[in-house]
């Protein structure tokens, strides 16, 4: 099975197996909450909701109606945390829910996950076979300083390792240590893979980190490259320059460089990323972001370029813009760029739609379609939700995130946001990838994060925002 991109939000929306995992890891982790009591949809209520199920449709051009794809049900406990998620696929013949996999929690007394495993349903025994689990390790301040995550392995009948990960912290809550293994299963032990080293300033920003590859054959960890951040008066970055190491020469070379410009909010509205040319000994450009914002914060254009070493120039390759039509209905339009006319063709668009209380109820996907100048539908994403007494639970556009696709680091808006706050990012797996006290300045570096869609969750003093990224 496949899954598509919500980009308005940043999320992953898909059924498949896969998808299942980590739309419940998400949930597991807060991002998402969910209740099977009650099947509402566009609730008035003025309680506060949770996620009940989701289903994802497409549209039959033939038949004119939307048909059954995915679907998951969601359950939880007393404290608001994810127990399981069972997912379905549409059986179009029988015309009916066939069920796919299953996902549980296990949570300590302090409400930290510690275990989830993830099962499949054997058709052929009827039977809930294992397919992947992770168990997790907190200090005594709630951060997660150890995790293992494994894979059923259906020969052997039994779990075997597949990663480890460790973190350490210092005295303020920062991620200054990160270890990554990988289980060999010929020598049957971790094997490390990969660590990187952090280094903060007095307002808890990144300032320093290298990167290291475990060298089996020394058994020693070999630095392979660092990166330099700078930030500006009010504490925003303004440059990050990477280096490689050359063991030849034994010496630092430039490799990459990224620079950031801010307006008068201090919103970003133009990062510039470069490598080092190191036949000319020059920086070249290479790609460029523009972001342009309303009058109350809200972005409502994004736009991507790369630069053409040919012709000396900018060429756009994406435009995102937002429409704000009402409270319960916002658009984005998205355009590609003609590379023989130069110019931006609109190519999609999605609709979101919003209950009164800020509820996602639905998104529509649709195709512009030239030929006939009209929009064609393509695919659906319902949610419903049910009544769940959880207060201080605050909705993502309250948070403004930027550069939003980003590459080197993120910015949180910290207004109102006290010093004691903690971020904490998820990929499409709904694995944890970093934790970290949120700086002054709201900026965290994400250079070491694969490319894909994250999800983040920041706790302040009992208030929780969430919201999606891209690192790209």
């Amino acid at each position: 099975m496949s899954f598509f991109y919500d980009p308005i939000h940043n999320q992953m929306k898909a059924f498949c197996f896969t998808a299942m995992i980590a739309v419940f890891q998400l949930i597991c982790t807060g991002i998402i909450k969910a209740q099977p009591t009650q099947n509402q949809l566009n609730s008035e209520s003025d309680g506060v909701q949770e996620l009940d199920s989701s289903t994802y449709e497409t549209w039959d051009a033939a038949t004119s109606q939307w048909i059954g794809n995915h679907k998951s049900v969601y359950t939880y406990n007393a404290d608001g945390n994810l127990l399981t998620q069972i997912a379905y696929n549409y059986d179009n013949g029988a015309k009916q829910w066939i069920v796919s996999g299953k996902m549980k929690n296990t949570y300590d007394t302090n409400g930290n996950l510690v275990l989830y495993v993830v099962y499949q349903w054997d058709v052929t025994t009827s039977r809930w076979i294992g397919y992947t689990k992770s168990d997790y390790s907190y200090d005594n301040n709630g951060n997660k300083t150890l995790e293992f995550s494994y894979i059923w392995d259906k020969t052997m009948k039994k779990w075997v390792g597949s990663h480890k990960y460790e973190r350490k912290y210092d005295a303020n809550g920062n991620n200054i240590l990160y270890i990554s293994y990988n289980w060999d299963t010929t020598l049957n032990k971790w094997i490390s893979d990969i660590k990187n080293e952090s280094n903060y300033d007095a307002n808890d920003n990144i300032i320093l980190d290298f990167t290291y590859h475990w060298n089996p054959d020394t058994r020693s960890w070999i630095v392979y490259r660092k990166s330099e951040r700078i930030y500006d008066n009010n504490g925003n970055q303004t440059l990050i320059i990477s280096y490689r190491w050359d063991t030849v020469a034994n010496q630092w070379y430039n490799d990459g460089k990224t620079e950031f410009a801010y307006d008068a909010n201090e919103k970003v509205t133009l990062w510039i990323n470069y490598f080092f040319d190191i036949v000319t000994g020059k920086w070249s450009p290479l790609f460029k972001d523009e972001m342009a914002y309303n009058e109350t914060g809200k972005q409502i254009l994004y736009q991507n370029f790369y630069w053409d070493a040919t012709i000396n120039q900018w060429i756009g390759y994406n435009k995102y813009e937002y429409n704000y039509e009402t409270n319960v209905n916002q658009i984005r339009y998205i355009f590609y760029m003609d590379k023989t006319s130069y110019q931006w063709v609109l190519h999609s668009k999605e609709v979101y739609n919003f209950d009164t209380n800020g509820n996602e109820t639905m998104s529509v996907w649709y195709n512009w379609h030239e030929n006939t100048s009209q929009w064609i539908a393509v695919q659906r994403y319902t949610n419903y939700y049910s009544e769940n007494p959880i207060d201080n639970i605050i909705s993502e556009n309250k948070m403004n995130v930027y550069p939003n696709p980003a590459s080197e680091y993120i910015v949180f808006d910290v207004t109102n946001i006290s010093e004691s706050a903690t971020v904490e990012l998820f990929d499409n797996q709904g694995k944890k990838v970093l934790e970290e006290k949120l700086p002054v300045t709201g900026q965290i570096s994400i250079s070491h994060l694969a490319k894909g869609y994250y999800l983040y969750r920041i706790n302040n003093s009992g208030i929780v925002y969430k919201g999606k990224i891209i690192a790209q």
